[in-house]
């Protein structure tokens, strides 16, 4: 959902197309990375489908309390027809309507009851160190986004279904600035990610947007999770993805990690043993490998 704002289909051979045109995807569950599906597609009977609440992808289910009074708007979004002369030039004018309509939000036309037309704007600068040297990481396609504060009773990604979520996307730069427009009023917790980047970045305090009213975070700056911080210097690293989970222990320049994917119970056992010697490193490597489903692991090689 991150830079989603528009999906539907275009005939071939009538030119005809059919959009949802999204605005704003605030109110969708799982946050800014969230992946839903836009068709079922089936040859003559292809749906188009909106999702409004999804569990899809890891989303989060929604689950109502006993006796409670649960509402939330969705969306409002626009069903968009066009005629082109080609798939291409549909797909365009969906594009350009979707910029033209997001330019909009929030509707002032809206008079559902719990639709917050009075929104704050929250601004900063972004900048991320590189531990092993103390210089500014160059940021690619970086993210800050505002999310409620996670609790025991309702994790990211499973509580956003309650709430709405709010982002900047596509920094560049080693010190970008960024700019959150049409924040409902609220506290929310900051997050941030980029490309090429290891680790998912939490803001140590909270922020508050008032209706009106512009938050200036400033500037704030985030160091990189390496693991050499706790085992010396990194000879090479490799990334894993966010959601396996790791367990280091190193004795005597023998490290073990272990890595979890809780769906597919996969266990990866790599004992790396590194002899310095004056002609060079010898490096020697055993693989415990059982159930393997992956081909990412994640670990970081260092010299004691």
């Amino acid at each position: 959902m991150l830079k989603h704002n528009v999906h539907g289909f275009s005939s071939r051979s009538t030119g005809l197309g059919c959009w949802f045109v999204s605005p704003s995807m605030e109110w969708k569950n799982g946050g800014a990375y969230n992946r839903d599906l836009s068709c079922h597609q089936g040859g003559a009977d292809s749906l188009q489908i909106m999702y409004m609440n999804g569990s899809h992808y890891g989303g989060g289910d929604a689950q109502l309390k006993q006796g409670e009074n649960f509402q939330k708007v969705y969306g409002p979004f626009l069903i968009y027809l066009n005629r082109a002369n080609s798939v291409q030039a549909a797909w365009s004018d969906a594009k350009n309507m979707a910029s033209s309509e997001g330019r909009k939000w929030p509707y002032s036309f809206v008079s559902q009851p719990g639709y917050v037309k009075e929104r704050g704007k929250v601004t900063g600068t972004l900048a991320i160190n590189n531990p092993l040297t103390g210089t500014r990481l160059p940021l690619e396609d970086a993210v800050v986004t505002l999310v409620q504060q996670p609790s025991n009773t309702e994790p990211i990604p499973t509580q956003q279904w309650r709430h709405t979520s709010h982002w900047a996307h596509s920094l560049n730069g080693a010190t970008p600035n960024f700019v959150i427009y049409a924040v409902v009023p609220g506290t929310y917790q900051l997050r941030a990610w980029s490309k090429n980047v290891v680790g998912e970045f939490v803001l140590d305090k909270l922020v508050t947007v008032k209706a009106g009213e512009v938050t200036n975070l400033g500037k704030f700056t985030f160091n990189e999770n390496r693991i050499h911080q706790l085992l010396g210097k990194s000879v090479f690293q490799i990334v894993l993805p966010w959601n396996i989970y790791m367990v280091i222990i190193s004795i005597n320049g023998v490290f073990t990690i272990n890595s979890r994917m809780n769906s597919q119970k996969v266990l990866i056992t790599m004992l790396v043993n590194l002899t310095i010697k004056k002609i060079g490193i010898i490096v020697k490597f055993l693989f415990q490998v059982m159930m393997v489903n992956i081909l990412v692991f994640h670990g970081t090689f260092t010299l004691i």
